[in-house]
């Protein structure tokens, strides 16, 4: 094992230093257990899709530790000088691929003929864009490395047609950049076709002088009448097999009673099928088929063509409307060695051609002249194959040692001057940046995970645009430092990706945690005043309306009852005092007089405890809230673990990333505002005060009223409960709960 390697602490836990190439050959002297990571999503990088692609090796969607290793292998093998990796460079110098090797050779011959494609022949280095441009110029240069010589991209009219010819009959496919075209296997297929079907065709010539061959045994009619037999050719062996089935046995019948009994005349397909296997007409001990109004119908027309092509050529036209077994069997002989030919058809698929445009093409010019472009083409295929490594090797000298850096160790995600690969962006909201952003595939299994993290958490959708069409994200972002008080569901704001796309953010949802300690301690209040103004608006939530409604109603119930039964109504109500408005009057008094009873009782019990003691036995009652809030808050606050955050996004951590408070910062913070800025300390808005005074002291002055009218209630309440010797059964009630 390799010593002398440098291990830096990085959020509580030490992590692979790497920070020159050299470093990169570290990466296989660590045990996986002290990476930062063994696993991640692609998704979870900012980085060319493409790079990610081939890093990912088994096409499952996630990065592993042994694929990081076996890119780092290649890597190395394929440069000879490892000093631009650093450099995040698109392009690549030719100089410094490793040509010491069949692989890397290959890969720098590809790049030396795409830019003599491009017409940069001599060009010390090549860029990404011009690799990933290929297609453009493979598909205008003659010779592309494919094989396939499309319509459109041949040299004249004569090999334009035989192309067109081959892919009609033979079929095509695709080249490089999509155009349908031949290829050489298309190519000698479509020879072979064309060979074979003149061949077969050549039986069948009858030299000129001569009026047959054994082939064409009827000269130039044979095909017509062959053309008429083969229809009839099982029926009519049928027929005369049932002939002589009743010389054999003359008792036997030509159809079965039962077959007749089970069919099923309703059935118009039953019926067909069997009128098609029944026989051509009634069988006869003579073996003679005859043409009458008894053969079968179902072939009628093959029949009479029959008669026509055939019979009329062997009898006469008084015989030509039968056939004995004799005259059948010559004719089979006859026709054998036609019929022969025929089976054996080949070249099916080119028939179509003109015989003579198929010979023209099997005398090999426009055939040769097509095989040897296809030929030309296939020689370059080697190495224009080797130029998707050759984009490989672009992409991983640019990212992967800045990969690393996000996955190996995670030095770049604590970085205050680099945008880690992490973090999808930044969220702008409430006067500050949000950095700590990932996305989210699930939110609730996202949740699941992620509260474990102590960390809050925001989620976030993303709406945007691209090219014209609709795109949206959610987003869970991590809120690290600074209050809550300024989010909440439903806010709104912006967010940038590393590529200054703009997208319309909206807060979906939260995990509640402790972002800061004033945060913590103030939690407490904030929902003992939530829980407060939650019974106080129960209270006056009913509507004015309801009251008047309430009322209403009340009166009604009055008026109904003194009209029914005045005297009644005195009789359940003596001496009431809601019976008149003095009364209503009074009995608010007394109501405010017992409060204010109530307070001097309060006032009078207080009077022996010193105002030291009060404010000590407040203070006791404030430690015993916030001491407790503040012990838990420190330890959700020092066991914020930034590994259970990234795990919630896929991440398989190794280490736990505890986040401290200047981190948090790191992750949320108010940028400052822009150096040498002026800033005026003079706030327009405190003017307005002057245009706003007089009606602030109409507020005062009704204010002053109102208290005035409250405490005149509260004496006069006070005094009608003396008259009434109320006031003594209040003070009474209060003291007897003193202990």
């Amino acid at each position: 094992m390799k010593t002398g390697l440098v291990f830096q602490k990085l959020g509580g836990k030490y992590q692979l230093v790497i920070e020159k190439p050299e470093d990169l050959e570290n990466i296989c002297e660590v045990d996986e257990a002290h990476w930062a990571a063994t696993g991640a999503p692609c998704e979870s990088f900012t980085c060319d899709p493409v790079f990610l692609k081939y890093l990912d090796s088994d096409s499952n969607g996630r990065i592993r530790t042994d694929e990081i290793r076996l890119a780092q292998h290649w890597l190395f093998k394929m440069l000879s000088d490892r000093s631009g990796i650093t450099a995040k460079s698109s392009s690549l110098r030719l100089n410094a691929i490793d040509v010491s090797h069949g692989e890397g050779a290959a890969i720098h011959s590809a790049a030396k003929l795409i830019l003599a494609n491009l017409g940069l022949s001599g060009t010390p280095e090549i860029s990404i864009e011009q690799v990933r441009a290929r297609q453009d110029f493979l598909s205008a240069g003659s010779c592309n490395g494919d094989g396939i010589i499309p319509a459109g991209h041949s040299n004249g009219p004569e090999i334009e047609e035989l192309i067109k010819n081959i892919i009609e009959t033979q079929g095509s496919v695709n080249d490089i950049s999509g155009k349908s075209g031949v290829d050489l296997e298309l190519l000698e297929k479509f020879m072979k076709e064309a060979s074979d079907f003149v061949k077969w065709n050549r039986r069948i010539l009858i030299p000129e002088g001569i009026e047959k061959t054994d082939v064409m045994v009827w000269g130039k009619s044979t095909q017509e009448a062959y053309a008429a037999m083969v229809p009839l050719e099982k029926k009519l062996d049928q027929y005369f097999d049932l002939c002589a089935l009743l010389i054999i046995a003359p008792e036997t019948r030509t159809s079965s009673s039962d077959d007749k009994n089970l069919l099923d005349v309703m059935n118009d397909k039953a019926v067909r099928d069997y009128i098609l296997a029944g026989p051509l007409s009634k069988p006869n001990a003579d073996m003679l088929f005859i043409i009458d109004d008894k053969m079968n119908p179902a072939y009628y027309d093959d029949i009479i063509k029959f008669k026509n092509s055939v019979l009329a050529k062997i009898k006469t036209e008084k015989n030509s409307l039968s056939l004995s077994f004799e005259e059948w069997k010559k004719l089979k002989k006859d026709f054998s060695l036609y019929a022969e030919w025929h089976n054996a058809r080949k070249g099916v698929s080119v028939e179509k051609i003109e015989l003579a445009r198929l010979e023209e093409y099997l005398k090999g010019a426009e055939a040769d002249k097509l095989r040897n472009m296809i030929k030309k083409d296939m020689e370059t295929a080697e190495e224009l194959g080797q130029a998707g490594n050759l984009e490989k090797l672009i992409l991983y000298h640019k990212w992967f040692f800045e990969f690393t850096r996000n996955f190996v160790n995670f030095d770049r995600l604590f970085s205050d001057e680099i945008v880690s690969l992490i973090q999808v962006g930044t969220l702008i909201m409430d006067e500050r940046h949000f950095d700590l952003t990932m996305k989210v595939a699930n939110r609730e299994e996202h949740k699941r995970i992620a509260q474990k993290s102590n960390i809050c958490v925001m989620y976030v959708s993303l709406a945007g645009k691209k090219d014209g069409n609709n795109d949206s994200m959610e987003l869970a972002v991590a809120v690290t430092s600074g209050c809550m008080s300024g989010l909440y569901i439903g806010k709104t704001g912006v967010f940038y990706t590393p590529d200054r796309r703009e997208w319309d953010v909206k807060v979906m949802d939260f995990i509640q945690q402790p972002v800061s300690i004033w945060e913590a301690l103030k939690m407490p209040f904030k929902k003992l005043g939530e829980f407060i103004g939650k019974q106080a608006e129960k209270l006056s939530s009913p509507s004015q309306g309801d009251i008047e409604a309430g009322l209403n109603k009340s009166l009604l119930l009055a008026k109904q009852s003194m009209a029914s039964d005045p005297a009644a109504a005195k009789v359940q109500q003596p001496g009431s005092l809601l019976g008149s408005g003095p009364m209503l009057i009074l009995g608010s008094g007394v109501g405010l007089a017992a409060l204010g009873s109530s307070f001097a009782f309060i006032v009078n019990s207080l009077k022996n405890v010193s105002f030291l003691q009060i404010i000590s036995f407040l203070a006791a009652i404030l430690l015993m809230i916030l001491i407790p809030v503040f012990i838990v808050s420190m330890i959700k606050l020092k066991r914020r673990n930034l590994g259970i955050f990234l795990e919630a996004s896929g991440w398989s951590i190794n280490a736990r990333l505890y986040l401290s408070r200047r981190m948090g910062i790191l992750f949320t913070h108010t940028p400052p505002l822009p150096l040498d800025s002026t800033l005026r300390k003079n706030d327009p808005i405190k003017q307005l005060r002057q245009c706003v005074s007089t009606e602030r002291k109409n507020v005062f002055f009704w204010i002053l009223i109102t208290v005035v009218v409250i405490i005149l209630c509260m004496i006069a309440g006070h005094l009608i409960g003396n008259s009434l010797g109320l006031d003594g059964e209040i003070t009474n009630v209060f003291q007897s709960q003193k202990p």
